[in-house]
């Protein structure tokens, strides 16, 4: 009772363009429903307390809005983020209930070579396919909010060489080298895989925090 009271105050103070709406994110990376027990039945019960407080609201006020499973798994190119989804659908499955949009983590994925390890493009393609088999509508909205992530500098001493989660510094210079003509390639053949799948696939954003020359 009190996720759907929240969720109803929520979506009668939501700005009106804010029409995509999950209940949390990335779960299967901290809620033990979830991480630990796999419970999708029970927490489906929370999923769509949400679902109903903010479907109230939004009628109250005459408008529309998606509803997704979670904002993300991470990582949607590795068998356990798709057992994760799975979950999610099948549990909504048992209960009637279709999302109305589907939101995944595109992290680790680019094109399975130097640029990303994970194929970011067959990721894409297992999602389609398993939200076919569950009988969701091509006309579902995909949602890509997270993914890549990746510093376009590498100075160790500073510890920007990875994840831009470790380093929120700027870029101290224009001439990166060769690890800016990589991050440049690998964000380039992102929007090249996802605007193939426009514009079912609504969003991508690839999760910088700084200027990219």
């Amino acid at each position: 009772s009190f996720i759907e009271s929240e969720a109803y105050r929520s979506a009668k103070e939501a700005d009106p363009s804010d029409r995509h709406w999950t209940f949390s994110n990335e779960e299967e990376l901290w809620q033990p429903l979830v991480k630990i027990h796999r419970d999708f039945d029970t927490y489906f019960k929370y999923q769509h307390a949400c679902y109903r407080g903010l479907k109230r609201g939004f009628d109250e006020r005459g408008l529309t809005f998606y509803f997704a499973p979670t904002h993300g798994t991470s990582a949607y190119c590795h068998p356990s983020s798709y057992a994760v989804m799975d979950g999610y659908l099948e549990a909504a499955a048992r209960q009637n209930f279709r999302y109305t949009c589907i939101s995944v983590h595109t992290y680790h994925a680019v094109d399975g070579s130097i640029l990303g390890a994970g194929d970011r493009d067959a990721g894409a393609s297992h999602l389609l396919e398993r939200l076919a088999f569950y009988g969701y509508p091509e006309s579902t909205p995909i949602l890509f909010p997270e993914g890549y992530n990746v510093l376009p500098m590498y100075i160790p001493d500073w510890g920007a060489k990875d994840w831009s989660d470790v380093y929120h510094g700027t870029i101290p210079s224009q001439a990166q080298g060769n690890r800016e003509m990589v991050h440049a390639g690998a964000l380039a053949r992102i929007y090249v895989m996802d605007l193939k799948r426009y514009p079912r696939l609504k969003v991508n954003h690839t999760w910088q925090t700084r200027p990219i020359m």
